[in-house]
């Protein structure tokens, strides 16, 4: 499964659609391109017809967002010739690095993901006080609000935890 793929995947799971809509293209373009096998999203995104876009994408591009250089384009990989038994160390060695550079990339996208997750929660979470707020006369709505605001807290009070970060709870906001 291709990054983009699994990120569509994982927001689908929870019900979750991306607010911007810049970023929502993307995506939709990006799980869209993952059928050619020759996809890669710095080419696509950064020739993109749409300037925003491919503006977006230069942004993204830059040393703060680069991938290992193992991840940036397979086929510029090479290992370097020299003596048989060091040929072959190091590309054990190579390919020791190459994994954990995997591994890492895989939590860095679990971790955005949850991320990304916890500030849809705390949008949901403004939205339903915002309705509290509007509905003080309607008891039984403002307890309906309340229910659902405390799913709301639990869902970001497991995101957070994920996410290693303190939870600071606050009423009515």
């Amino acid at each position: 499964m291709k990054v983009a793929e699994y990120i569509r995947s994982e927001l689908q799971d929870d019900g979750i659609e991306i607010l911007t809509p810049i970023y929502r293209r993307i995506l939709d373009e990006a799980v869209a391109q993952c059928e050619d096998g020759a996809f890669t999203a710095s080419r696509y995104f950064l020739a993109h017809t749409d300037l925003e876009i491919s503006k977006l994408a230069a942004d993204m591009m830059s040393t703060k967002y680069q991938l290992s250089k193992y991840f940036a384009d397979a086929d510029d990989r090479a290992v370097k010739q020299t003596t048989l038994s060091e040929d072959a160390q190091e590309a054990e060695n190579e390919a020791r690095k190459k994994e954990k550079e995997r591994e890492q990339l895989e939590r860095w996208i679990v971790h955005d993901i949850f991320t990304l997750k916890n500030a849809y929660i705390k949008h949901k979470i403004d939205e339903v006080n915002k309705q509290i707020r509007e509905f003080q006369a309607d008891e039984e709505k403002v307890m309906e609000l309340l229910r659902e605001r405390m799913r709301l807290d639990e869902i970001k009070r497991l995101l957070s935890k994920e996410l290693g970060e303190r939870i600071v709870t606050g009423i009515g906001k």
